[in-house]
């Protein structure tokens, strides 16, 4: 089956359990999607989605200083090439960003939600979005029983310190540091929500934003 995620072609509460593992910060209406699942979600049904996190080493260090850094260096004659052999990152993919640079200049650099997106799951990604776990609690509101946890530490950008750390002390940062955050949540009996309030989340705007290891345990 195919369909929008925003307007799912599923009867309402007829489904057991929704599973999103990393898509639902892909759509612009993030808020909408979660109402279908809400919708969709028989009572006593559940629903497990993975996020990005917001508050989280990758997000901050990596791709807001890490990566902007980098980007910004690729005005330079030479960096290309000089980036690829300190990063071990294709030539290809830093052209691409220098690209980028050149077509938005600053804002490139500043403009949050287009930076984020670009760096998240490659060029050419239209839209990436994260979240806070109390953002991730308000989007679910509707929702009972809402449960957030995070995983990941994702070290790719520090090779030397993902080698330093032991397995134990990444888990243990992962679950407050971590890139992917989990977000547990039940349907109760009742059968009505409040499908009027959006909730729309941009990756630059924080001022607008709402409040705020494995899944598989």
């Amino acid at each position: 089956m195919q369909g929008d995620a925003t307007a799912l072609p599923i009867a309402s509460a007829t489904v057991d359990y929704v599973y999103s593992f990393g898509v639902l910060h892909y759509i612009p209406d993030t808020a909408r999607a979660v109402r279908e699942i809400h919708r969709v979600l028989r009572p006593g049904g559940c629903c497990l989605v993975m996020l990005y996190h917001r508050s989280s080493l990758n997000y901050y260090l990596n791709i807001l200083f890490l990566r902007r850094l980098g980007a910004s260096l690729l005005a330079l004659p030479g960096a290309v090439e000089l980036l690829a052999w300190l990063t071990g990152k294709s030539k290809e993919s830093l052209a691409g960003h220098r690209a980028l640079l050149r077509r938005h200049g600053l804002a490139y650099l500043t403009n949050r939600q287009l930076f984020v997106s670009h760096n998240t799951d490659g060029l050419g990604n239209p839209l990436s979005k994260v979240f806070s776990r109390r953002q991730a609690r308000d989007l679910f509101a509707d929702l009972d029983k809402v449960e957030t946890e995070v995983h990941f530490l994702n070290l790719e950008a520090l090779p030397l310190l993902d080698r330093l750390l032991g397995a134990a002390t990444k888990e243990r940062l992962g679950r407050r540091l971590g890139w992917q955050l989990i977000v547990r949540a039940t349907r109760t009996e009742r059968l009505q929500f409040a499908g009027d309030r959006d909730l729309h989340v941009e990756a630059d705007d924080e001022d607008h934003q709402p409040r705020e290891g494995s899944p598989f345990r």
